[in-house]
């Protein structure tokens, strides 16, 4: 629930309704390791973001932070500050 809580912050600060792939995204029937762009662990973390050319803007949040097993972080080419 933590990761998942995570990237629904990330995915509000970083204008998630406008990037150009949001499938599944915020959708309360899908486990986050089923998101666009998000791989896990096969116990379920949060291991890879890929979301480069994405129109993803504003910030990364600290909560990316609570990723623990997080070991790619793709963001290039979007318009992050």
């Amino acid at each position: 629930a933590e990761e998942r809580g995570a990237l629904m912050k990330f995915f509000m600060a970083t204008g998630g309704e406008n990037w150009r792939i949001n499938n599944r995204w915020m959708d309360e029937t899908v486990p986050h390791c089923k998101w666009y762009g998000i791989t896990c662990t096969d116990d379920g973390y949060v291991s890879q973001i890929r979301l480069e050319k994405n129109r993803l803007t504003g910030s990364i949040t600290s909560e990316v932070g609570l990723l623990s097993n997080l070991l790619l972080l793709r963001l290039y080419n979007n318009q992050l500050t």
